[in-house]
C-alpha cells in the first residue's frame, strides 16, 4: 500500500505538482491538515451561501491558539476570488454572527498590521467558540 501510495504522489508531482502544495505555507502559515470535513452545523445551516460555508471551514482550518490571520489574498488565491470578493464574504460571516474580525495597528496609525478571524457558533443566543 505504501509503494502505490508514492508512486500516486510521484505521479502527480511531475503532472501537477502545484496540487501538492498548501498556499497556507506561501504565506507563513502551518495548518493540521488532514482533509475537509465541514461540521453539520455549518452544511446545513440555510443562513450561509456555499461561498460562506467553504470560508467558515477555510478559517476554522487555521484557526490555531492565536486565531486565523489569513489575508484577503491569501482568501482569494485558495478560492480563486478576488480580494475584494474575500473581503465581501468575511465581512459577511462577521454581520452574520458567525466569525469575530479583530484588527491590530501600527502604532499611531490606521493602517491594519494584522487581522485575526475566529470562528464562533450560535447556539441558543449565546455565542461559543468552536
Amino acid at each position: 500500500m505504501k509503494k502505490e501510495k508514492d508512486e500516486f504522489a510521484d505521479f502527480i508531482k511531475e503532472l501537477a505538482p502545484e496540487l501538492l502544495n498548501d498556499p497556507a505555507e506561501k504565506f507563513g502559515m502551518k495548518r493540521s491538515f488532514k482533509g475537509v470535513w465541514i461540521p453539520a452545523e455549518i452544511w446545513l445551516d440555510t443562513n450561509l451561501k456555499d461561498k460562506e460555508r467553504l470560508f467558515l471551514t477555510e478559517i476554522n482550518s487555521l484557526d490555531n491558539k492565536d486565531g486565523c490571520w489569513a489575508s484577503n489574498d491569501y482568501f482569494a488565491q485558495f478560492f480563486h476570488v478576488t480580494p475584494q470578493r474575500a473581503s465581501q464574504v468575511i465581512s459577511s460571516l462577521a454581520k452574520k454572527g458567525y466569525i469575530t474580525v479583530s484588527l491590530k495597528y501600527k502604532p499611531k496609525s490606521k493602517v491594519v498590521e494584522k487581522r485575526t478571524l475566529r470562528l464562533v457558533k450560535k447556539i441558543n443566543n449565546e455565542v461559543v467558540k468552536l
